[in-house]
């Protein structure tokens, strides 16, 4: 079933259809394969070869199970059709080579002289169609609804029939020119009032013998009669075949027919008791037309969707089979990574999950999946249906306007319900058809219990998520809702779960990578005091890119994990704060004192994300670090709070992408400058066109402890510049050839001890104001 094989089984079909309507036609005229003939014959030939060597690769079923092993599968295949298309192809290559003159032509008398030799085995090679219904069958029933197989059925029969007379017409036409007459009289050589079929072009002769094949088969008649033995018999032999083979085609039309229209029976008695309901209650002409009309087209969409939502239709199969079937509905959809790591860990505990909390589900035209107000017990996301509204209201929600969103396919609604107490702020309403797979929260609970690893990170995650969803709101970002909680990617929830978790996660998504040559490492972790690994670990050597991300994990660099997608990823969040000063200058952190240098490192004040955090308690960090001495004028702007996503290719072969949320917030003027006392002097320099002097630079201190002892006891504080940069400075001032030549600039700089001890004792007289949560 993949899509190679797909595609090439449509080719297939084409080069079959080919072999059945030109061989039959070659063989009874003796056409000779020159010209274009020729190139596309022998195309046809490369094209069987090919497939010759592909059905040694091609997986089979038995008893329902799906068989691809390769041993099996050759003596499969030597055992049933390789004996046919190897003799069949040996055969057209035989006739090719022994009619070729070698100048990539064929002869038309070598041509004839070995064909006819050979006719009987090319003509085996139709017996393909046999294999080949059974491959478009299975096609047609994976991707055509049930209306349109029944439809389907009636030109497949059709075709069936117009073959089989186009094969007897050409072997009436092979008998009446080559078969022994004892007669002395031939089909062909009967005068026909002035001419004989003899005579006459090819085209006629075609269309004559194929009219006198149909009439075989049904009522018609024509005027050729067999004169001699052999046409008789053959005659004959039509006759019967054609009374047992017309009579099975009408009764199979006539059995699709029945089938067709019990299928729409149903269909027909809801329409009629609508029609009923609506004389019944006098409603009017128009408006009754259109409710009819509506009816009629929402039954045909849904009629084909009714196999998605009725689980009876599996009943009948083993349920070790109905596992692996809804495993395989629901792992599609199950984009969430969380969900992809589960899968890595323990694929077994992820089938129970599926067979037994989730399932699809189907709303209908105008149909509310939940309302505003609605105690939430499953998480939902969309598989198919584009016209799925979400609406938040004044009176329900915390919005200022309702206001209405568009959910499109492999969005998640209301997931906050799988990991926290949750009550929906919003409704969901299709105006068409729309299919949701369906995941019950209390079900999952009880599944996950069964796992000690799984227990172990769900909880961890559930606490991280409801931090969240407690820390959302103003002035940091806006409400929570059914389609978006703020800060809830699993990306930015892991850096502040526990080592243990991180190393879980990162452990499984490294499975994705190949292994390299040298000394050779295991990689696990231990949760609980007990060492967990996944299903089928790798080895990774001491120097593979693999085990320098595991270390980077371990020290808390980076997350690694498996996206959404299925790919590899390696994350860093960080939250930084955007001060801005009534002149629309915002604060930047120019570099840090290393040995008493300055290290040129342009960014806004930040940090990462550490064990239990949320992006909240990140910037209260700052605050009351490098910041302290603004924290009382600094104020957070409303929904602040926006993510910044910039991806590149790393070192270690994967793509690397870094988030970043910013906090907006703005300084409050005071009327004394509480840096004034610790100012640095940094260099000039030029930024578009204009000097920027860093006049108002300072060096600001952090520490853990607060008083002067620190010093006294030889214990020096971490000390960094800053500068009031505008948007388009620090844009220029970003790029690292810019920082290159600033830092051979501020060589100079050295931080001195009184600029130090004052920004220390700013840091440390400064009072303590903490943001809200």
């Amino acid at each position: 079933h993949g899509r190679f094989r797909m595609v090439f089984d449509c080719l297939s079909f084409l080069a079959l259809l080919w072999d059945m309507m030109a061989l039959p036609i070659m063989l009874a005229w003796d056409v000779p394969a020159d010209g274009w003939l020729y190139h596309v014959t022998v195309l046809t030939l490369v094209f069987w070869t090919f497939d010759l060597f592909f059905n040694f690769r091609t997986g089979f079923y038995s008893n329902g199970n799906l068989v691809m092993e390769a041993r099996l599968i050759t003596a499969r295949y030597l055992r049933t059709w390789f004996p046919i298309d190897f003799v069949v192809l040996v055969s057209n290559f035989f006739v090719l080579g022994m009619a070729s003159d070698g100048d990539g032509t064929a002869s038309s008398v070598n041509f004839l002289r070995v064909a006819k030799g050979t006719r009987i085995v090319r003509v085996v090679g139709m017996a393909r169609l046999f294999r080949m219904s059974g491959v478009v069958r299975r096609m047609a029933v994976r991707h055509l609804g049930s209306h349109v197989m029944f439809l389907m059925d009636v030109p497949v029969l059709v075709f069936m029939l117009s073959f089989i007379n186009h094969l007897i017409g050409c072997i009436w036409f092979a008998v009446g020119r080559t078969a022994e007459s004892d007669t002395g009289r031939r089909w062909l050589e009967v005068d026909q009032g002035g001419y004989n079929y003899e005579e006459q072009t090819m085209a006629y002769q075609y269309l004559s013998a194929y009219h006198w094949s149909l009439t075989q088969m049904t009522p018609g008649s024509m005027n050729v009669q067999p004169e001699n033995s052999t046409e008789r018999l053959f005659n004959i032999l039509c006759l019967l075949s054609g009374m047992v083979f017309f009579s099975s085609v009408i009764s199979s039309l006539s059995t699709k027919f029945v089938q067709y229209r019990a299928m729409l029976k149903s269909s027909a008695r809801t329409v009629k008791r609508l029609n009923k309901w609506l004389r019944h209650n006098g409603i009017q002409t128009k408006l009754a037309v259109s409710a009819r009309m509506q009816a009629v087209e929402r039954l045909r969409r849904t009629e084909d969707k009714a196999a998605t939502v009725d689980k009876t239709v599996l009943d009948i199969l083993p349920e070790k089979l109905q596992l692996q079937l809804y495993y395989e509905m629901c792992r599609t959809h199950l984009n969430h990574p969380i969900f992809r790591w589960w899968e890595s860990m323990d694929t077994t505990m992820v089938i129970r999950a599926c067979r037994q909390c989730m399932d699809i589900v189907v709303i209908n035209d105008e149909h509310v999946l939940f309302h505003a107000g609605d105690n939430c017990s499953s998480a939902y996301v969309i598989v198919n249906g584009n016209n799925v509204k979400y609406t938040q209201n004044p009176e329900t929600s915390k919005v200022v306007q309702k206001s209405v969103t568009n959910c499109v396919v492999g969005w998640w609604l209301s997931e906050a319900g799988l990991w926290s107490s949750w009550i929906h702020v919003g409704t969901i309403e299709s105006e068409t058809n729309a299919e949701l797979l369906k995941i019950q929260a209390d079900t999952l609970q009880e599944v996950v219990e069964h796992s000690t690893t799984s227990l172990y990170m769900f909880k961890e995650y559930c606490l991280a998520y409801h931090a969240r969803v407690q820390s959302s709101g103003p002035p940091v970002s806006a409400f929570p809702s059914d389609l978006m909680v703020p800060f809830t990617s699993f990306e930015e929830i892991l850096p502040s779960m526990g080592k243990a978790s991180r190393e879980l996660v990162a452990m499984a998504a490294l499975q994705h990578l190949p292994l390299n040559n040298g000394k050779s490492v295991r990689l696990s972790v231990a949760t609980n005091g007990e060492t967990s690994d996944p299903e089928s670990p790798k080895i990774y050597a001491s120097n593979s890119p693999a085990h320098a991300l595991f270390e980077q994990v371990r020290r808390g660099k980076c997350v690694v994990l498996l996206t959404s997608s299925g790919t590899l990823g390696r994350f860093v969040v960080v939250s930084a704060l955007k001060v801005r000063r009534d002149d629309d200058r915002f604060l930047v952190e120019i570099g840090r004192f290393e040995d008493g240098k300055l290290k040129v490192n342009l960014k806004l004040p930040g940090g990462k994300q550490q064990e239990s955090e949320v992006p909240l308690q990140v910037v209260d960090r700052v605050l009351q670090g490098w910041l302290r001495p603004f924290s009382q004028q600094t104020t957070l702007a409303e929904s602040s709070a926006s993510t910044e996503r910039v991806t590149k290719m790393s070192k270690f072969g994967v793509k690397s992408t870094y988030l970043r949320v910013v906090h907006e917030a703005y300084l409050d003027s005071f009327e004394e400058d509480i840096t004034a006392n610790c100012r640095v002097s940094l260099p000039q320099m030029e930024c578009n066109g204009e000097i920027v002097n860093f006049h108002d630079s300072f060096v600001a201190t952090r520490q853990d402890t607060s008083g002067v002892e620190t010093l006294e006891e030889g214990e020096e504080p971490e000390a960094a510049v800053f500068a009031w940069l505008s948007d388009e400075e620090l844009e220029f001032f970003s790029g690292e050839d810019i920082q290159q030549q600033m830092q051979q600039l501020v060589q100079g700089v050295e931080l001195e001890e009184r600029t130090r001890r004052n920004a220390l004792l700013n840091f440390c007289e400064s009072g303590i104001k903490r943001i809200s949560m």
